[in-house]
């Protein structure tokens, strides 16, 4: 559908300039189309996946070289008719074009390729609760997929993708624990009670003796 759809848009494009005519053809085709695949879009066709926007790049680049190909056209007819400033002008069109093509790729073509954050969420949530079945199942359409792992990669995850927002909890200890200047500290300071080193540690512990 898309290469049929596409070859007409490049050949009307490009003899736009040449014969005009073709375009009242160009536009009767474009209107049917529009009716008879929507008609077939909605009520005919079974969709068997979602492409998310894969698509898009493309369909894109085509657009883009037909509009680059009627450009070129229309500078080759200003040529022969020596029209060297319409020419020139089309030539500056051609750079806008390249520049609004690139731009529309860096800005839209990332996304297109990337799993929004809500989904990918909503994958690790399902994954969690379906638990070792889960497991079982990406292992036998993947077997290899573990085969090779950094070791830091395999430790477990302390966040889990239900926390949304994590709170940074600060330790709190207290002003407690006092040292009686020999390098031994209580330490017992806030919730805990731990025993000095003889750095003088522990919660406010006295520092330690300087003597040797």
């Amino acid at each position: 559908m898309y290469a049929q759809d596409l070859l007409v848009v490049v050949v009307v494009m490009t003899y736009a300039c040449v014969a005009p005519v073709v375009i009242v053809p160009a536009l009767m085709f474009f209107f049917l189309a529009q009716v008879v695949y929507r008609h077939q879009l909605l009520y005919v066709y079974v969709p068997t996946f979602e492409s998310g926007g894969s698509f898009f790049p493309k369909m894109f680049r085509r657009w883009i070289f037909a509009l680059f190909t009627a450009q070129a056209t229309m500078v080759g007819m200003c040529l022969l008719k020596q029209g060297f400033k319409q020419a020139y002008s089309v030539m500056f069109l051609m750079v806008l074009t390249y520049v609004y093509k690139r731009k529309v790729r860096s800005t839209y073509e990332p996304v297109s390729f990337s799993l929004p954050l809500e989904i990918a969420r909503g994958l690790d949530l399902d994954r969690a609760e379906s638990g070792q079945e889960g497991q079982e199942e990406d292992e036998a359409l993947h077997p290899a997929a573990d085969e090779y792992l950094q070791p830091e990669l395999r430790e477990p995850a302390f966040v889990g993708p239900e926390d949304l927002f994590v709170e940074a909890k600060c330790g709190g200890g207290g002003g407690g624990g006092g040292g009686d200047g020999s390098g031994r500290g209580d330490g017992k300071g806030g919730s805990g009670e731990v025993d000095g080193g003889v750095d003088g540690g522990g919660g406010g512990g006295g520092p330690p003796d300087e003597t040797f």
